[in-house]
């Protein structure tokens, strides 16, 4: 199996030791070490580890020229300090994964400077996360001579779901800019394009919409994520909305036949809206099964910094880690609270601690717990 093969395989099963020791051994064979010692240490299940982080997300700052509804950073008064963007300059070089978010990750005056420090960086896939209406032929030119998988945030397959949703967006400068885009991406060697779909009480109607949205511009990979952080009425999950629970699980295998016509990979990370509650026994019976293999493994190789400087292993994780406007990323990483959810993970006591997204979204093609694969073959 080459690198690409071993980690669509982790997709579907992250907590295959026999993958991870392949890993490691193909990372051997490169002269990787600092790699190969990490997957080794992932198969082995230790809670304080020797290598460092192999992927960071980052809140670059969190303003943003819209107001969407089911967002509150535009609200916030955050940009990443100056020390850390000289901390992220030492560790770009020895990274696989980036993930620049915002607000707006073209509002933060640092986001050119270290997107440029990753282009030096050969093994490094960075991910970009944007509303998409502020492209540029020239940024769209420099995108197109990058190993980049961008993000476009998209909710509303037409405009008036669209800018509903989006509030001061519009949908017309978004379809010229996707244009744009797709004119640019036919020469490509390692532009990928997405679109993230917050699934929420506006929307999960146009589940059928946006995928036909999307392949009209020729975008390759279509995430759906359910709502989250808020408790308003478009919170269908929260409010158990079951009208919209039976459409979405009714509608679902049309979706993923549909995307495979369009030549379209997706992935829908949207969890049932009435899970219901785990039996006490069932509980402890699974937890003794999942201590043998990990379900998620980003705490072992993945740090994700939010808006305010609080860190977590990822996004959709409840619980912070550490604090990047009191700590280093180094102090974090091995800090207690980081080996809390490792402990969590390996005992099989993350039922009620981490996000019940990663363990119950019904997902073929592998949940947000799984490292998305890279571009190495």
């Amino acid at each position: 199996m080459n690198f690409r093969e071993i980690k669509e395989a982790l997709r579907k099963n992250p907590g295959d030791s026999r993958l991870h020791l392949k890993l490691s051994e193909l990372y051997n064979d490169e002269g990787r070490e600092e790699l190969a010692l990490m997957e080794k240490e992932i198969s082995e299940g230790k809670e304080e580890i020797s290598t460092l982080f192999r992927g960071l997300g980052i809140a670059l700052t969190s303003r943003c020229y819209l107001e969407c509804i089911m967002c509150d950073a535009w609200k916030a008064d955050w940009d990443v300090p100056p020390r850390l963007v000289e901390e992220l300059k030492t560790y770009i070089p020895n990274l696989e994964k980036i993930y620049w978010q915002g607000g707006e990750v073209f509002c933060s005056e640092y986001f050119e400077e270290l997107f440029d420090k990753s282009l030096e960086n050969p093994h490094l896939m960075q991910e970009l996360v944007t509303s998409g209406l502020y492209i540029t032929e020239s940024l769209a030119e420099k995108f197109a001579a990058s190993k980049l998988d961008l993000i476009l945030s998209i909710d509303g397959a037409n405009k008036k779901t669209y800018e509903k949703i989006r509030k001061k967006a519009s949908f017309s400068k978004l379809k010229e800019n996707l244009s744009i885009l797709k004119k640019h991406r036919k020469n490509a060697k390692d532009l990928k394009l997405s679109i993230n779909f917050v699934v929420m009480k506006s929307n999960y109607r146009e589940l059928p919409d946006i995928l036909e949205f999307a392949a009209s511009y020729g975008i390759e990979h279509l995430m759906l994520t359910p709502i989250d952080h808020t408790e308003s009425e478009e919170n269908i999950f929260y409010h158990s909305d079951t009208e919209a629970g039976e459409y979405i699980k009714r509608i679902t295998p049309e979706l993923y036949r549909r995307a495979e016509e369009l030549s379209i990979y997706l992935d829908s990370f949207i969890p049932p809206i009435e899970a219901p509650k785990p039996d006490v026994k069932k509980e402890k019976k699974e937890s003794v099964s999942q201590a043998k293999e990990i379900f998620c493994y980003k705490p072992w190789e993945y740090m994700y910094i939010d808006i305010g400087g609080s860190v977590r292993p990822d996004c959709f994780c409840r619980i912070p880690v550490g604090d990047v406007n009191k700590e280093t990323l180094l102090e974090i990483w091995n800090g207690e609270k980081m080996k809390l959810y490792r402990r969590k993970i390996l005992m099989g006591e993350y039922v009620g601690f981490c996000n019940r997204i990663c363990y119950e979204c019904d997902n073929s093609g592998g949940c947000i717990s799984g490292f998305p694969p890279m571009n190495a073959d």
